[in-house]
């Protein structure tokens, strides 16, 4: 719902990532007092853009993601999937199913690129070829916490990161191995991955997903540049005096 964070989330795609396949997909939580925020926002970018709305859906109209028990686990975990549920994952899936491009960055509207994320060539090509192993992290970088696991690599005079996120002996936050703040996948792979398990909004996806990938061992092989090139407002650590603000956050 926040316009004024995508804007800026956007035009820091378009300044410093390379090979955009365009138009950028935008999923996009109605509400009726932003609306008109997100018309200005389309006006803007007009092409370079497209507008999914996420709408409520009832739960037991995907009545078969009930069948699988770790689904029923993630919903006694996040009980607000039973009120919440949406059509964000038909959404999401959709896009992944349809997209022409071999790779995919998934992207929350409070992220925002500072630095040019360039992606060699031979790191896009691991992920294309294996994909569920694969995948770049651009909100990593060596001047966060200093590991002696990561792996220092050269291609074409730039430096890049690599570890292995079950490494028992990483920092927790070098750990994840599932990220949705400019995290770029194999697409095919991705849409896999999501396919089985239950989710309805960014947080679910993230928070789900998270534990998904450690439990069917998706995306251990993490590529991130030497220094990070992306980061996240905070917004909702610090906002209290709005509607939008979760209460379980």
């Amino acid at each position: 719902k926040r316009a004024i964070l995508l804007d800026a989330c956007i035009k820091s795609i378009i300044k410093y990532s390379s090979n955009i396949n365009y138009p950028i997909n935008i999923i996009y939580n109605y509400d009726k007092d932003h609306h008109k925020s997100y018309v200005k926002l389309k006006k803007i970018f007009g092409n370079k853009i497209k507008i999914h709305t996420r709408n409520k859906k009832n739960i037991f109209n995907d009545i078969s993601l009930l069948f699988r028990p770790l689904n029923i686990i993630w919903i006694y975990k996040w009980k607000r999937i039973l009120n919440n549920y949406s059509n964000f994952k038909d959404l999401l899936e959709n896009i992944l199913k349809n997209s022409k491009s071999e790779l995919t960055m998934l992207c929350t509207d409070d992220t925002f690129f500072y630095k040019k994320n360039h992606i060699n060539e031979k790191i896009c090509q691991k992920i294309i070829k294996d994909g569920k192993k694969n995948w770049f992290r651009p909100n990593y970088g060596s001047e966060l916490e200093k590991s002696n696991f990561t792996k220092k690599i050269i291609f074409n005079k730039k430096k890049y990161l690599n570890w292995n996120a079950n490494n028992k002996n990483i920092t927790y936050f070098m750990t994840y191995n599932f990220q949705v703040e400019g995290s770029v996948y194999n697409t095919n792979s991705l849409l896999s991955f999501l396919k089985p398990f239950i989710y309805y909004n960014p947080t679910t996806l993230e928070a789900i997903g998270y534990k998904e990938a450690k439990y069917r061992n998706f995306f251990n092989k993490t590529y991130s540049p030497f220094y990070r090139t992306v980061a996240t407002y905070e917004v909702n650590s610090v906002q209290k005096d709005t509607k939008l603000r979760l209460s379980d956050r």
